[in-house]
């Protein structure tokens, strides 16, 4: 979804000048989930690298991975419901139609 969005958004910025202020304000809103996804996808990334070092190691220093492992996931979570309730609003007022609906005029 991350990637799908990445595109979208380019795509739509290459033909933004084409468009009216209502184009730039979803422009604006699929920026908004990109940057939300992308916060997701680096926690995922850290994640993952933690969770290995931590499973592969035998440090002194595991407390405080376990403590980086917290936070990330903390993050990750917060970013989550970010993202859930967007997309559960941008659902509800039917933003994908109303795209639609520019791009066609």
């Amino acid at each position: 979804m991350r990637i799908s969005v990445k595109r979208l958004r380019y795509t739509m910025e290459f033909f933004a000048v084409n468009y009216d202020i209502r184009f730039a304000d979803s422009l604006e809103v699929v920026t908004d989930l990109q940057d939300i996804l992308g916060d997701i996808h680096d926690s995922d990334v850290v994640l993952d690298i933690l969770t290995d070092y931590r499973n592969n190691s035998q440090s002194d220093v595991l407390v405080g991975v376990e403590t980086l492992i917290s936070r990330t996931r903390k993050s990750r979570d917060s970013d989550y419901v970010k993202f859930r309730t967007k997309w559960e609003h941008l659902s509800a007022i039917d933003f994908k139609q109303k795209l639609l609906e520019i791009i066609a005029t």
